[in-house]
């Protein structure tokens, strides 16, 4: 079914804050945003991230931005 999630009946929600049951998974914080995408190349990466889109982003919401952090991951 499209828009489902593996190993989800339909209907059955997804965990909740502190319910998943992994006990290294991290708490939710407020002040922490996770994004997730999926590049086809890491050199994809390195060019989104001098596009001039981001660097306008970036110069927008510098203040209120403490820490930025990368975690280029790959697939098991």
């Amino acid at each position: 079914m499209p828009g489902s999630i593996p190993g989800h009946s339909q209907g059955e929600r997804s965990p909740g804050p502190g319910e998943s049951g992994i006990p290294v998974q991290a708490a939710p914080r407020a002040d922490v945003v996770t994004i997730i995408e999926a590049w086809e190349s890491l050199e994809d990466l390195r060019t989104h991230l001098k596009a001039p889109h981001m660097l306008s982003y970036r110069e927008k919401v510098q203040a209120l931005v403490k820490n930025v952090g990368i975690h280029v991951l790959a697939p098991v």
